[in-house]
């Protein structure tokens, strides 16, 4: 995946060079005799920094094509950045496992308040867990916190 987006990177940004040198407008390296000129390297700056969400001193590009072309490049990042955000933080989440709600029978003591939307959920879901836990249930909540001090 990261070898494709470097590579959509690269690509972008020498289509970002072109489409600005071969405007009438553009910052070319030919013709208009400007102090800047827009660069493949200005171009690659560009685009890194847009894709690291980095502000970075850069030359941005004069001709519209170019700006649209950005643009899609910054939305693209977007798009690939926090749909691989979204599955990392999955990945995480669900790593994580707890081996004494697994093995009850080990003496690890856990209970929910009585009749309450937790205990409905670990009926529905869990029954084995459920069957556990029931024993160590309280009527209410300040009862359940005294039993933990």
């Amino acid at each position: 995946m990261w070898v494709g987006i470097f590579v959509a990177l690269h690509i972008t940004a020498l289509f970002l060079t072109l489409y600005e040198w071969k405007s009438p407008y553009g910052m070319t390296p030919h013709g208009r005799n400007r102090i800047r000129v827009f660069s493949y390297s200005s171009a690659l700056n560009l685009c890194y920094a847009i894709l690291f969400g980095r502000t970075v001193s850069s030359k941005p590009p004069k001709c519209w094509t170019s700006r649209f072309l950005m643009n899609l490049w910054a939305i693209f990042c977007l798009l690939v950045l926090s749909s691989y955000t979204a599955n990392l933080a999955a990945v995480m989440v669900g790593e994580k496992t707890f081996e004494e709600l697994h093995h009850p029978s080990r003496g690890f003591r856990f209970g929910t308040v009585r009749e309450s939307s937790a205990e409905d959920y670990m009926k529905k879901s869990f029954p084995e867990m459920h069957e556990y836990m029931r024993r160590f249930n309280e009527p209410t909540t300040p009862e359940g916190v005294g039993n933990l001090k």
